[in-house]
Parts: C-alpha cells; structure tokens; sequence
C-alpha cells in the first residue's frame, strides 16, 4: 500500500512541478516585457549624443521631408540641428526644432561595408540571373520544335559562361553604392 501512495505522489509531484515551471517561465516573460516596456518608456532623447548624424521630418517646424543633418545639441524640449541639407532656407545653419513637431527621427548607425554589399550584390545578381534565365529555358522548351531545339550541343554553354558575369555585375553594383543604415528614435508625436 506504501508503495502505491508513493507512486500516486509522485505522479501528483510531477505535475505540481511541471505547474511551478509554467508559472516561473510565465513570471519570467512578464519581467522581461516589463523592463523593455520601460526601457521604451524613458526618454530616447537622453541617449542622444551632440555630433550625431541624423534624419528629421517636422513639417511644423518647416521641416516637411526627411533630410540629413547632424544633432549640435538638445536644450529641454527643443533640438538644435546643424549642416541640414534640405530645405535651402536652412541649409548650412543651426536649427532650432520643437521635440513635439518631430514626425520621424532616425540616428545614423554607420555605414555597412562595401564588401558585404558587394557579396549581397552578387546574391542578387545570381538570383536575377536564376529568374531570367529559368524563364528563357521555359519559352524555349514551350516554342521550340525540332531537333536544333535549345539544349542540344553546345546551346547551354552561352548560358553557364553568364553565371560569373551576372555575378560580378551583382557585386560590382552592390560595391558602388554602399548604404547608410540608420536606426529610428522616438520623439516628439514619433513616440
């Protein structure tokens, strides 16, 4: 009789453990949203820095697209933007912005390398190549009859030769045009 009351008690053990894991897994996802959630609640304009390149839109603040400048400083609830590229009424002087006319604001993380654009440029050079090329293949199969139809011979070679140039054309493309990649903040009606 002992043994199948410690038998009976363990089976209600593990499920008394297995109901404490749940619990704690749950408690421990309520944390962890709790502290994002207040980390989004304090101010991202305290983590601004002077010097910081940056992309604003504030149409009330005569501001109406998104152009680049560079943060000189924030004083209370007003952002100084210098080197503004857009609009020429602004171009080259120290601009005075409410925080509460700011629509969008986003903060330069840099510039990815040009050699990681030029792989993705490859990626995408070879897809495109893959699309065309599958699609030039399906015409043909589909249009051609007789026996000098693609694919006999030495048809396919035109076709293999043009892997590395779609390739290098993808690269040499993504090599050029290196791309800022930039990290929004919320402020002003943007938060």
């Amino acid at each position: 009789m002992l043994r199948k009351f410690t038998g009976r008690h363990k089976g209600v053990l593990a499920t008394r453990t297995h109901f404490s894991r749940s619990r704690i897994v749950i408690l421990v996802a309520t944390m962890v949203a709790l502290v994002a959630a207040c980390a989004r609640a304090q101010p991202a304009t305290d983590r601004l820095t002077s010097g910081a390149r940056i992309r604003i839109r504030a149409p009330e603040a005569g501001i109406p697209d998104r152009t680049v400048g560079v943060l000189d400083s924030l004083v209370r609830d007003t952002l100084y933007v210098g080197q503004l590229h857009e609009p020429p009424p602004v171009r080259g002087m120290k601009f005075a912005v409410p925080v509460r006319s700011v629509e969008r604001f986003d903060v330069s993380t840099g510039r990815a390398s040009r050699w990681s654009h030029a792989r993705r440029g490859a990626v995408w050079g070879l897809a495109a190549y893959g699309v065309l090329a599958g699609a030039y293949v399906i015409h043909e199969k589909a249009t051609c009859r007789g026996a000098d139809c693609f694919g006999e011979g030495f048809a396919w070679l035109g076709m293999v030769v043009a892997i590395p140039w779609a390739a290098g054309t993808g690269a040499a493309v993504g090599f050029a045009l290196p791309v800022e990649t930039w990290r929004p903040v919320a402020v002003g009606r943007a938060s």
